[in-house]
């Protein structure tokens, strides 16, 4: 089985080391405009470090994006506004792909049906996040600290397309879930519920301490957990609506594992998790908990229901103000999602 992973954020090349750890055949790449991430991996012999949850060490296989070779399947783990690109790249790509999983999704599978015609047995997996809480704490050498493991990832059903990776997937995602469709998982992805709204209303915060506190402790209240709370209910309200099955707020905040700082692994409510402590806020309203998990997270949670003429007052409230904190136009930048958004959802 060969592998390659898209993507050399905290996730990507943590998800790599786990290949690695169970002898998969794995390779790391990013797109042109993560160049400087592909240079330190390279600076660093392909060398990274794993301190926290399942730690240790291994030395990754760099390669460069326009040098990919057959790989039975993609793993994507980068940014959303990159996936459609990606996609032009394997619509026209004569390589070898048996599948491409999305971790996480935010509909960008959508993108890729196109691909069907050079690939037409080709599997498109969506996920609602990722394993693992991880931050990159150095480059050169390349540690990275995973603090928090969240056991239940959803899948969308297009994965049983794959069972022969389902078991291996099962041995870095002991919980995982098949959900039944795309918009179900993609409602699941539990960064556009929680990061969008945290920022909001930390704002004077994040702009005058430049984020230094920590994100999940200091900015949370009861008043924040309310607002919160609100949007949730927004969010399974949609998903009620339009009939389908998604992760609900208990599968959120429920029992995680956390690593602390004696080393040991404790199953831990998430408003209780002290790993949490470790992940200080967004230096400014450019980061990608506003870049990606607006645009690509909740203005399509907005989209959906208006399809189905859903009130989300809370939800697009939140979507007005972070656009004008951030002189973004968020709505602007999903408008593509839209004809492919009904396509799927058969409207």
């Amino acid at each position: 089985m060969k592998i390659l992973i898209i993507g050399t954020g905290p996730g990507g090349t943590s998800l790599a080391f786990d290949l690695l750890e169970q002898g998969v055949d794995a390779s790391v790449t990013d797109m042109p405009v993560f160049q400087t991430n592909l240079d330190c991996l390279l600076k660093n012999d392909g060398v990274i470090e794993v301190f926290g949850i399942r730690p240790g060490k291994a030395r990754l296989q760099v390669v460069h994006f326009e040098k990919i070779d057959d790989y039975d399947y993609w793993f994507v783990v980068t940014h959303a506004f990159a996936h459609l690109g990606i996609s032009k790249i394997l619509e026209t790509s004569r390589k070898k792909c048996r599948g491409v999983i999305f971790m996480p999704g935010n509909l960008g599978s959508l993108f890729f049906h196109s691909c069907r015609t050079s690939h037409p047995d080709i599997a498109l997996v969506e996920t609602n996040t990722l394993p693992y809480g991880c931050r990159i704490t150095s480059k050169n050498p390349w540690h990275i600290l995973r603090s928090v493991w969240t056991q239940s990832v959803l899948f969308d059903s297009e994965i049983q397309k794959l069972p022969e990776l389902i078991p291996l997937l099962r041995l870095i995602i002991p919980k995982l879930a098949v959900g039944a469709s795309k918009i179900s998982v993609a409602l699941s992805n539990p960064n556009p519920l929680f990061h969008p709204t945290i920022s909001l209303l930390n704002a004077a915060r994040i702009e005058n301490e430049r984020g230094d506190f920590i994100f999940y402790k200091d900015g949370l209240s009861s008043g924040v957990m309310s607002v919160l709370r609100e949007k949730n209910k927004e969010r399974m309200n949609i998903l009620r609506v339009i009939k389908e099955k998604g992760f609900s707020w208990e599968e959120f905040t429920g029992t995680i594992l956390s690593h602390d700082d004696s080393g040991t692994l404790e199953e831990k409510h998430f408003l209780e998790c002290g790993a949490f402590a470790k992940f200080l806020a967004p230096e400014n309203f450019g980061h990608r908990y506003i870049t990606e998990d607006v645009p690509f997270g909740t203005v399509l949670w907005e989209a959906i229901a208006q399809l189905y003429n859903i009130h989300t007052p809370t939800l697009s409230s939140e979507i007005d103000l972070l656009s004008a904190i951030a002189q973004q136009p968020f709505r602007q930048q999903s408008l593509h999602y839209l004809p492919l958004i009904k396509k799927q959802l058969s409207l």
